[in-house]
């Protein structure tokens, strides 16, 4: 979706699809451009790994399974160059399979991939929580605990992005 309306959409263009698709999805757009190049540029900055590692470098949290796979399909379009692994929490079928750069979860799903030992996050040195507001508040969402018992896993020095 994005990759192929942006390809040549200049500054006028950019107003024309907000004006087309509306203000909602302009700032869904955005949101994640704003996260998605800082992220692989994150990712190719580090040094690299003798070997595969054992987790995630970027986790992002989103409120949905829905968004998690919108965002996927976004990151495998830039990240294919680059080699980087977009992974999602609910598709991990083993271990060894959580090597990723990227990993898109929910907070629900992440707290049992980490609960039986599929994943891990201490390798985390860029966390993004995708529709943060929404899933902190205790009416819509209320993954406060299971976030915060995600946070606490992730080391201590962590680029934190809330979107």
């Amino acid at each position: 979706m994005l990759h192929n309306n942006f390809q040549k959409l200049d500054l006028l263009g950019l107003h024309q699809f907000k004006l087309k698709y509306g203000q909602w999805l302009w700032r869904a757009v955005t949101s994640l451009l704003a996260y998605l190049m800082p992220a692989i540029v994150h990712i190719n900055s580090q040094p690299k790994l003798s070997r595969g590692g054992d987790g995630p470098r970027v986790l992002i949290l989103a409120p949905t399974e829905r968004l998690g796979e919108e965002i996927q399909q976004e990151y495998a379009k830039f990240c294919a160059a680059s080699n980087i692994k977009v992974l999602l929490s609910w598709k991990l079928s083993s271990p060894k399979k959580s090597r990723g750069g990227i990993l898109i979860a929910t907070p629900r799903t992440l707290h049992f991939a980490l609960e039986d030992g599929y994943t891990n996050v201490r390798r985390v040195t860029y966390l993004v929580l995708d529709g943060a507001d929404w899933m902190l508040e205790k009416q819509n969402m209320g993954f406060g605990s299971q976030i915060q018992d995600i946070v606490s896993k992730v080391r201590d020095i962590v680029l934190t992005l809330f979107c």
